[in-house]
């Protein structure tokens, strides 16, 4: 399994060797292959994250089984209406 994780900034990519040594500790040989990709600042938004995203998962040499992201909620901005719209969209969407 190739997993593609889109990280926002600093803290983010600070996170990254304590996932990969919390993963490897619990799922051994089981580990997927992940692969990290840095968004410099912001995760991206509407259409360009649309795109980011299938593009990680349709083409490339190896194209990724999932795409997660790694970012902070709160952001100084409008651009998230919170953790209650988000789940109520999840679940629309039957993501839950």
């Amino acid at each position: 399994m190739k997993i593609a994780i889109l990280i926002e900034g600093k803290t983010e990519q600070a996170f990254k060797p304590h996932l990969l040594d919390f993963l490897k500790r619990r799922l051994g040989k089981r580990m997927p292959n992940l692969d990290f990709f840095p968004c410099h600042g912001r995760v991206y938004k509407e259409e360009k994250l649309r795109r980011k995203v299938e593009e990680l998962l349709r083409y490339g040499k190896s194209p990724s089984d999932a795409v997660i992201a790694l970012t902070d909620v709160y952001t100084g901005t409008n651009d998230f209406a919170g953790a209650a719209r988000c789940k109520a969209e999840d679940a629309s969407m039957g993501w839950e």
